[in-house]
């Protein structure tokens, strides 16, 4: 994959009077990496395994194999972010996990997604987290 900054390919994407030319000569740029090769890259690099961090998200086990099956279920955003947590995401890679995901990214101006960007930004883990999410009268992330 072409490692286009979004910025300019959106650029490009505004200037194109043809959005057949623009997909053809971008065609590299393109994500095509799912979530569930995406998460087994980030688990090589951080030494953990997939029951490890299905395990630490909290999940079912079953479940948390299906996900990462490509999404043979469609997880909500506050799975995916368990399974972020789980796995010991930084902030940059739990974002790229949730772009993959088709899911909202954290925004900081939204109260819950700044504690979650706290938590992840300071490698807590998923109970640390949610316990401040109650703390903070927010909702968990698993109840």
């Amino acid at each position: 994959m072409d490692e286009r900054p979004t910025e300019e390919l959106m650029n490009t994407l505004l200037r194109s009077g043809s959005i057949k030319s623009f997909l053809e000569e971008n065609k590299d740029s393109f994500v095509t990496e799912t979530f569930g090769e995406y998460y087994l890259q980030v688990l090589e690099k951080h030494h953990l395994t997939k029951s490890e961090a299905i395990r630490q998200s909290g999940i079912d086990v079953n479940y948390g194999y299906q996900i990462l099956r490509d999404f043979k279920k469609k997880p909500s955003r506050d799975l995916v972010l368990c399974l972020c947590f789980g796995a010991k995401m930084t902030v940059l890679e739990a974002q790229r996990a949730l772009r993959l995901s088709s899911l909202p990214i954290l925004y900081p101006k939204n109260r819950r997604d700044s504690i979650l960007l706290h938590a992840l930004n300071n490698a807590l883990t998923l109970e640390e987290c949610n316990t401040r999410l109650i703390r903070e009268k927010e909702k968990p992330l698993i109840s």
